[in-house]
């Protein structure tokens, strides 16, 4: 903890600055502020540091892909002609669908 000055105040080293800044780009991405924290002051040094870091960069990059394919199903819905998207053979073949939903 940053020591105070005579005002009361605290004296954020640079260190502080960095790790401050970690937390918030970190929770930028969702996690929980435990999972935020190990990173920043984790036991286990830098080897239980990248452990948890190797899980939670797992963890992005399927959120990042999800999100990847949730937008080119709107940019793909938002640029289609087709009156029910279920018709649409762009739609179902990014959602992995072999041919086109018949509409009911």
């Amino acid at each position: 903890m940053p020591a105070r000055d005579d005002g009361g105040r605290r004296r954020h080293g640079a260190g502080d600055v960095v790790r401050a800044a970690v937390v918030l780009r970190a929770k930028q991405a969702g996690p929980s502020l435990d999972v935020v924290r190990t990173p920043v002051a984790g036991p286990g040094g830098a080897v239980g540091r990248a452990d948890v870091l190797r899980d939670r960069a797992g963890e992005l990059r399927a959120r990042i892909a999800a999100a990847q394919t949730s937008l080119a199903l709107v940019e793909c819905a938002l640029g289609c002609g087709h009156e029910d998207v279920a018709g649409c053979p762009h739609v179902t073949r990014l959602l992995g669908m072999a041919a086109p939903v018949s509409a009911q």
